[in-house]
């Protein structure tokens, strides 16, 4: 039987030996320092940066002061944090003590039960379309919800790190907890520890380092796309493999690189530990809207840019955007969902656009850059050749991955034909944080794990995503892919946003397509307009017969992703 697991073309990542991230952290801070290279890090909005030259310092600073007030090896803590600009700073104070940080979005409660709703695909979706959320209609059906208090009594945390503004709730979880637990702020709040001043401790107390290649690096959440969100654990040289995946040619190293991510995603990890390790200043800010990506666009004059489509969208499409010179940049860089062909023709007033795709179980494994390191070339221009439209791109250097059929799961299909996305990977998750059941079913018996992405393979091996497998449905028997019907509807000019769901057939075919859209400011068309215009460029058994409905905004997330789950929830008079 003919072998199709596909391969990475390109050579594979050799990490240093003998280091774990934190290691290799510092040592590369400490040599770029002796270089006399000055920032690594800024927050465009306070103008708050970090030197090379005190990484290593500050890092001992945390870890220090970490293990005077008891955290030893083997210990969590909680963070959920807006700011970037430290981020890596604590990271490595943690690993120093021989610890683990744990992630919980800034967006989580005390503990409360809720109801809970799934936020799209782990590796694709509507990633961050706006800023902006939209409260809609919930249903009935509770289950409690992995609050901060879940997340600390199951981590048996005794530290949270948070911002100021949650400083309260945070002692008020404290409290309730019967072990000593620490509040650290980034700022000063009464009853809490500052960041500033673990930064400051004089290192004297940080222990030997015991921890290694293999051990817990970060726990980070899954976007909970079919239920309460996990923890994926991610060892140490499983994060360095994803960091140095990315090197030595994304980043511009003489000017400054504008990375527009947040502090719990998997990227928020990876691009300024990249920028540690490749010399480079790198630009974040704590509060992400199309205002402020302006105006650090305007005061720092970077290269590169890296921001999710939907906010590369918003950027192109704000009514600000005239006003503002974007010759600066040279190349943008974007994860977190695939580009369809409309999006492209927006953002192409951006340069050079290239694709990183990833997910928090797996990292960064698809990309539309060429990694062959032979004939290296500027990152702006390091484009794979002949790249079809609407392609992903090729696997990145380490990545396998099979298309396996959706009925069994078992067989693994050949080129151009449509099966689930499942990958292995050097660089991803070692397990669900105590949740073997859940580990267990989302890997394959080989080992290589479920992503849950519809997609396929050519014969030149450039990979398509076509969909969420969970988000298919049947009409007399045909599947529909939503996102097939959304990239005709995306087409129509004055379409800014489309979700497209699957609600039961009154004629009973099973489902029939359903599709909510955002009109862009100063256009006129009717709902039936959008409606014949998709319908005429579909096939019947595609056709829109559950209507074409219009919104102010689509409801997201605590990722920012638009849910699925909630625009199902949506009632239709």
């Amino acid at each position: 039987m003919k072998n199709y697991t596909l391969i990475s073309p390109f050579e594979d990542i050799s990490p240093p030996e003998n280091h774990t991230l934190a290691t290799y952290l510092v040592e590369k801070a400490n040599e770029y320092a002796a270089q006399g290279k000055t920032t690594y890090i800024t927050d465009t909005l306070t103008g708050e940066s970090y030197d090379f030259s005190s990484f290593d310092k500050n890092t001992q600073g945390v870890a220090s002061a970490l293990y005077k007030r008891g955290f030893r090896a083997g210990d969590i803590i909680l963070y959920l944090t807006y700011d970037v600009s430290k981020l890596h700073i604590f990271f490595t104070g943690v690993w120093r003590a021989n610890g683990t940080p744990r992630a919980s979005y800034p967006e989580d409660d005390e503990c409360r039960r809720r109801p809970i709703f799934g936020c799209g695909g782990a590796i694709f979706g509507h990633f961050f379309r706006r800023s902006v959320q939209m409260l809609m209609p919930l249903a009935a059906r509770k289950v409690l919800r992995p609050t901060i208090f879940h997340r600390m009594k199951e981590s048996r945390a005794g530290w949270i790190y948070c911002k100021p503004e949650m400083a309260e709730m945070c002692l008020t979880i404290a409290n309730k907890i019967y072990w000593d637990v620490d509040v650290i702020v980034n700022g000063r709040v009464k009853g809490c520890l500052s960041i500033f001043d673990l930064m400051d401790d004089d290192g004297s107390a940080m222990p030997k380092l015991c921890i290694s290649y293999n051990d817990p690096a970060i726990i980070l959440n899954t976007s909970g796309t079919t239920g309460p969100s996990k923890g994926a654990v991610l060892s140490h040289g499983a994060l360095m493999i994803n960091v140095l995946s990315i090197t030595s040619g994304l980043f511009d190293k003489e000017n400054p690189n504008l990375t527009i991510t947040k502090a719990t995603h998997i990227s928020g990890c990876i691009f300024p530990a990249v920028g540690l390790i490749d010399g480079a200043h790198v630009l974040v800010m704590h509060t992400i809207k199309p205002e402020n990506v302006f105006e650090a666009i305007k005061t720092y004059q970077p290269r590169h840019i890296f921001a999710f489509p939907a906010m590369l969208l918003a950027l192109v499409n704000h009514p600000l955007v005239s006003q503002y010179d974007f010759s600066c940049l040279q190349w943008a860089t974007t994860g977190g969902s695939p580009l369809t062909g409309a999006m492209v023709r927006i953002i192409l007033s951006l340069p050079n656009m290239k694709q990183i795709m990833g997910t928090t179980e797996v990292g960064l494994i698809l990309s539309t850059l060429n990694f062959d390191t032979k004939n290296a070339l500027p990152a702006w221009e390091n484009a794979l050749q002949g790249l079809p439209e609407n392609s992903v791109g090729k696997l990145m250097p380490g990545v396998s991955a099979q298309f396996r059929d959706l009925e069994t799961g078992e067989q693994i299909l050949g080129p151009n034909e449509s099966g689930e996305l499942c990958v292995k990977f050097k660089g991803m998750f070692t397990s669900y944080y105590k949740n073997p059941v859940a580990t267990k079913n989302s890997m394959t018996s080989d080992g290589f794990y479920k992503t849950g992405d519809v997609g396929y393979y050519d014969e030149n091996e450039f990979v398509y995503i076509v969909d969420r497998a969970k988000e298919i449905f049947k009409y007399y028997g045909n599947h529909i892919s939503p996102t097939d019907i959304e990239n005709i509807i995306n087409d129509h000019p004055a379409v800014g946003e489309v979700c497209v769901v699957g609600v039961s057939d009154p004629d009973g075919g099973g489902y029939i397509p359903r599709a909510f859209c955002v009109i862009l400011p100063d256009f006129q068309c009717s709902e039936q307009e959008v409606l014949e215009f998709a319908n005429s460029r579909l096939p019947n058994f595609k056709h829109v017969r559950g209507g074409v409905h219009f919104l102010e905004q689509l409801p997201k997330g605590k990722t920012g992703k638009v849910s699925r789950q909630l625009v199902e929830q949506i009632q239709i008079d």
